[in-house]
């Protein structure tokens, strides 16, 4: 998804990318729910690269949240917002 990311930018292409994201930040949380049920939570975090996984989505739920957020915004000032 990185490839498609360019300047200046289509809108139609950063709507695009921002649903792929979207949909591969739900995919990730939805494993890590399952992994975290499935092993408990002692045993997912012994885990070298479940805790990876954690901080990864972690960061992305931020990114996702200060995204709707500054979405937000922008449409209560009046600016257009994609």
């Amino acid at each position: 998804m990185l490839g498609l990311d360019g300047y200046p930018s289509e809108v139609e292409v950063m709507i695009f990318i921002e649903q792929i994201n979207l949909f591969f930040f739900l995919i990730f949380v939805f494993e890590m729910i399952l992994k975290m049920l499935g092993l408990g939570f002692k045993m997912y975090f012994k885990d070298t690269s479940n805790l990876f996984d954690f901080v990864v989505v972690a960061v992305s739920t931020v990114d996702f949240l200060s995204l709707i957020i500054s979405s937000d915004q922008m449409g209560k000032t009046g600016s257009k917002a994609f």
